[in-house]
This record gives structure tokens, C-alpha cells and sequence, in this order.
């Protein structure tokens, strides 16, 4: 494989259980104009249990969102600011001065790093040196890139991150990004608080750790906003059938 657990598996660990750091608050809309107060959702009446299939279902069905916050797993911090829609995603990673670059469109992915990363991943020098500058392609279905290709896709996000199957509970209101907003907390040093608009679309607005030594949040900001993606020029890619997994 080309991506070792540090690429993936310990990101993915990161977004969903949420170590250290801090998030902007940003305005929910991508306008940033001011709007009239949605109406009551009537989610904060509900359990906890419905609250999370009725934010999972109102976040499936949004057309955009753009997550953006800074965590820590295992002492790692990441930085993240990913922009998902129904069709394409993207946005940057960055941990230790290093960027991730991911893109997807459709289920053509595409990931960009410089030669240390590369090096780290695969272990092989000259796999470095030609990716240096340039963009791994692949797909959706390639084992060597889908574990990083799922941080751009919506769908597999919220399957993850707001999973019927966790044991949350109710929690108390709070303003978020000048929202009212209820939590929902997953208990444990592993867990996290999700905050659920009351108003409007449930859509969640931040997820933060509930440990207390790494605080940290991830902001869920411009629901529906415009995106666009496009594909890097032929000669900035390198296809994952020219490297040689290890």
C-alpha cells in the first residue's frame, strides 16, 4: 500500500475522535449575510438517539459543507480544512508543516504532497522524487488512496462520523456560530460533543473532544455554499499504476 496508517488511518482518527486544538467561528450560511431566524426544527424535543438520525439525514442531503478545525491524535496535531459536496470535495490536511492536498472528482481522487511525505509513506526514494510537485491519481475503489479519498466524500463522512450504532446522550443548548444549538455527547476519553442546530436544518455545527487535556473542534460551516473543483493539468499527475505499492 502506498498510505501507511500515519496518512490514514491515524487522520481518520483524528477528525472523528478530535484530540487538541481550536476552530473560528464562521457564519453558517456562505454568504456571511445575516438572515431572519429559521423556525424551531423541534429536534431539542426529541432523544438523543433521533437527534443523531435526523442531523445524519439533514447533512446526507445537504449539497455542500465545509468542515475547518485543528486536532490531535496520539500527539499529533492536524489542521483541516476540507470543503464536501454531492459530487466532489477537496481541501488540505496539514500536520507537522506538512499539507496534504486531497481532491476528488466524482471517483477520480487525487493527493498531493512533498517528497519527505512520499518518502515516509512508501519508503522508496525514487516513488518520492517522481511525485515530488505533483499529484497521485487514483480511485475511489484503489486501497492505495480510498482511505484518504473518504475525507472528501459526504456521504462516507457522515456514515463515520454520525453512525446510528454511537452511544450518545442528550446534552444542553449552547450557542454556535450565533446559533442555538443541543449536544449530543459520546462518552469516554475517546468520545466527542456534537452540537445540532435547534433551528432550521439540524445540520451539526461542531464537533469538539471531551478530553479535557486536548480540547479541540471542528466547525461544520457554509452548508450549501457554491464549490468547485477542478482537475490538475495531465502533467502534474502521476497514476498509482506507475508506482509500486511496498
Amino acid at each position: 500500500m502506498l498510505l501507511t496508517r500515519s496518512a490514514a488511518t491515524v487522520a481518520a482518527a483524528a477528525v472523528v475522535a478530535l484530540g487538541a486544538g481550536c476552530a473560528s467561528d464562521s457564519v453558517i450560511s456562505g454568504s456571511g449575510t445575516p438572515s431572519p431566524e429559521p423556525a424551531d426544527n423541534g429536534v431539542s424535543q426529541l432523544s438523543a438517539r433521533q437527534i443523531l438520525s435526523r442531523s445524519q439525514a439533514a447533512l446526507k442531503k445537504a449539497s455542500s459543507v465545509h468542515l475547518k478545525g485543528r486536532v490531535v491524535s496520539a500527539g499529533e496535531s492536524f489542521d483541516i480544512d476540507l470543503r464536501m459536496s454531492d459530487r466532489a470535495g477537496g481541501g488540505t490536511m496539514t500536520q507537522g508543516g506538512q499539507t496534504l492536498h486531497l481532491l476528488r472528482i466524482g471517483r477520480t481522487v487525487y493527493i498531493k504532497a512533498d517528497a519527505d511525505f512520499w518518502r515516509a509513506q512508501t519508503g522508496n526514494a525514487a516513488a518520492a522524487q517522481l511525485l515530488q510537485g505533483k499529484y497521485l491519481k487514483g480511485t475511489t475503489s484503489d486501497p492505495s488512496v480510498a482511505g484518504m479519498a473518504a475525507f472528501t466524500d459526504a456521504d462516507k463522512f457522515v456514515a463515520q462520523l454520525l453512525s446510528s450504532q454511537r452511544n450518545v446522550t442528550k446534552g444542553a443548548k449552547k450557542a454556535i456560530h450565533g446559533m442555538e444549538a443541543v449536544a449530543l455527547v459520546e462518552p469516554g476519553k475517546d468520545g466527542g460533543t456534537m452540537y445540532i442546530a435547534t433551528r432550521g436544518e439540524p445540520y451539526p455545527l461542531r464537533l469538539t473532544s471531551n478530553t479535557p487535556s486536548e480540547p479541540g473542534a471542528i466547525d461544520f460551516v457554509d452548508y450549501g455554499a457554491p464549490v468547485s473543483f477542478a482537475a490538475p493539468p495531465a502533467d502534474q499527475v502521476v497514476d498509482t499504476s506507475k508506482l509500486t505499492g511496498n
